[in-house]
């Protein structure tokens, strides 16, 4: 499991990104992840909180405002991982959603 590594919620179409830190889950049955949604043609109504990312070909709007915990049993890794930019606009949403941006 790594950081910004992006899985599926099995039995569903659901699509979230990781963005707990590698060294902590060895030590946890949970991992913080951030749900994505399926961009529509308006852009997303705060932007810093929602970037939209691209992942095989179809954009998706991050949801930071709907963080949470989900179980590791209940995700798989789709071998797809954020570009840079993208890592760098999600954890400047974070930092919005926190109140440091």
């Amino acid at each position: 499991m790594a950081k910004f590594d992006l899985y599926k919620v099995k039995r569903t179409d659901q699509l979230v990104v990781q963005i707990q830190h590698d060294v902590y889950s060895p030590y946890f049955s949970t991992v913080v992840v951030i749900p994505l949604v399926v961009a529509d043609s308006r852009p997303p109504a705060v932007s810093r909180l929602h970037p939209t990312i691209k992942v095989d070909g179809r954009n998706y709007v991050v949801q930071s405002h709907a963080i949470g915990a989900i179980s590791l049993n209940l995700i798989e890794l789709q071998n797809f991982s954020l570009s840079d930019s993208e890592k760098f606009d999600v954890m400047n949403a974070l930092d919005t959603l926190t109140g440091g941006g």
